[in-house]
């Protein structure tokens, strides 16, 4: 997968910059170059429901910690 580019939008908050570092350092092995795009949650809602995105984090902390990544590949 050399070679391959994308944009990873994610929330503008300091934990969701951690959790796209560790993502970004795992594709980086596979020889994918990831981009961050920190949008505020407003925005990124209106992202995610228009599809307007190669790839976004969403996720919860209660009750019990999860993420998803959710990817439109290729973006349009």
């Amino acid at each position: 997968m050399d070679g391959v580019q994308m944009t990873l939008t994610i929330p503008d908050k300091p934990i969701w910059q951690q959790v796209a570092q560790v993502i970004q350092a795992m594709a980086a092995r596979a020889g994918v170059t990831i981009r961050t795009l920190a949008l505020d949650v407003a925005t990124l809602l209106s992202s995610q429901t228009a599809g307007d995105h190669q790839a976004d984090l969403s996720g919860c902390r209660d009750p019990r910690p999860w993420v998803a990544v959710q990817t439109l590949w290729p973006a349009q």
